[in-house]
């Protein structure tokens, strides 16, 4: 049941969630995987394709 979400839809949701220059890395799979900024930090965004829900995210690249 439920709808699906395109890639672009994803892509809204994480920037609804205050997150800027949001691209798409990977809509392929279940989970769309976003990367996009907020702060100073960059961070990596998955969201369920089968309901829109942001699931994950993490920043992305330490420093060393």
């Amino acid at each position: 049941g439920g709808r699906s979400i395109s890639c672009a839809e994803g892509a809204r949701r994480v920037r609804s969630r205050g997150f800027r220059n949001v691209r798409a890395i990977n809509c392929s799979g279940r989970y769309f995987v976003y990367r996009g900024w907020r702060g100073n930090r960059q961070f990596e965004i998955a969201v369920r394709r089968s309901n829109g829900r942001v699931v994950d995210m993490r920043p992305v690249g330490r420093r060393r």
